[in-house]
């Protein structure tokens, strides 16, 4: 089959010898460019020469499999090429036409072969993840659903009461949000991936918003808070958030004593949620809200999903999240640039500002 092949950094006597192989050889072409050229696309391979030093394999960047030529191949040259992403190390100077087709062939068939097994792998990836996806989903969907029909039937029946009729129907509104909170949340989650998720950016006093989500989850927090905090975000989205970081933190740790902070300062304001626990360390909470790796579009089980979907809103809002602190007391720490706002003149309005003043 044909090959093209890339030739970088050849002397005049290489790239001579070489072409004179090329003619030797069926379907082969060199594109001959110092390694500072742009490369060109669709080439099979590369030959790089060496003997102007290692560095340049080093420095040298290739979509395809790289084949290094030199005058001195010795065991140590080849073994540091072989790291630094060679396939093969030639001696060109001993080198015949067969051996160079053949060790260039099956380079560029091991390069095909890696890309075959890689996307084979992502693709069964994929498929097992949208399997459980749906699987999951069919669980998640399955109550509200049977819950809306039974609803249904139920009011259906002439001889159900007012009373009968309205609890029917809060079943009903209450499985229809349900099944929304879970579509929404995938449509959130595919945003924040291509990067669109929309979040207000309005200030807002931050105290308002963590102690609506603190009463949302009815769990026993302690409570320190700067009430003039303010930054500027999504007051919906940011509850959200901190329902998922609060409910999470508790889950794991049932038996910790937890505290929230809000600090505020000039540059920065600062949420600290600390627990108190013997058996809660860094690593535990890490573990649980921060764990390693990009979230998934297609993250099957509803609470991975709601914790992506937090991190992307503190993303969003030009938050950063991390743990700290020994044993017994843990923090999970969530900084937020501080809202700047504007003072009113005394005796009315400040006139507003224009570009540029």
């Amino acid at each position: 089959s044909p090959l093209r092949v890339l030739v970088v950094e050849p002397d005049d006597e290489l790239f001579e010898r070489l072409r004179g192989h090329a003619r030797r050889l069926d379907g082969w072409t060199l594109v001959r460019v110092p390694v500072c050229v742009e490369r060109e696309h669709e080439l099979d391979a590369c030959l790089l020469g060496l003997d102007a030093g290692l560095a340049v394999l080093e420095a040298f960047v290739f979509d395809g499999p790289v084949v290094a030529l030199s005058s001195a191949p010795g065991r140590a040259l080849v073994g540091e090429a072989i790291t630094a992403g060679a396939h093969d190390v030639l001696d060109w100077r001993t080198l015949d036409p067969a051996s160079l087709d053949r060790s260039v062939r099956f380079a560029v068939a091991q390069h095909r072969l890696s890309l075959a097994q890689r996307a084979s792998a992502e693709a069964a990836a994929a498929v097992r993840m949208t399997t459980e996806l749906v699987t999951t989903l069919s669980d998640e969907l399955r109550a509200p659903l049977g819950a809306m029909r039974a609803s249904v039937g139920a009011l259906a029946d002439t001889s159900l009461s007012n009373e009968e009729r309205e609890c029917a129907r809060a079943l009903v509104a209450r499985s229809v949000g349900v099944v929304e909170r879970t579509v929404e949340d995938l449509l959130d989650l595919a945003r924040a991936r291509r990067g669109e998720l929309v979040v207000a950016r309005v200030p807002l006093r931050l105290a308002d918003v963590l102690r609506r989500a603190v009463e949302s989850i009815g769990v026993d927090v302690a409570w320190s808070a700067a009430d003039a905090a303010s930054v500027e975000g999504d007051a919906h989205r940011l509850e959200q958030m901190f329902d998922v970081l609060l409910e999470c933190l508790v889950r794991w740790a049932p038996d910790a004593r937890w505290e929230l902070r809000l600090v505020g300062g000039p540059s920065e304001v600062e949420v600290m949620l600390v627990g108190r626990s013997t058996v809660l360390t860094a690593d535990l909470v890490r573990a649980a809200v921060l764990p390693e790796g990009p979230a998934s579009t297609l993250t099957t089980r509803a609470g991975e999903r709601e914790l992506a979907l937090a991190r992307a809103i503190a993303a969003a809002h030009g938050a950063q999240l991390f743990v700290d602190g020994v044993p017994p007391e843990i923090a999970l720490r969530v900084t937020f640039p501080a809202c700047v706002t504007e003072t009113s003149a005394p005796g009315g309005n400040a006139p507003a500002r224009q570009p540029g003043e």
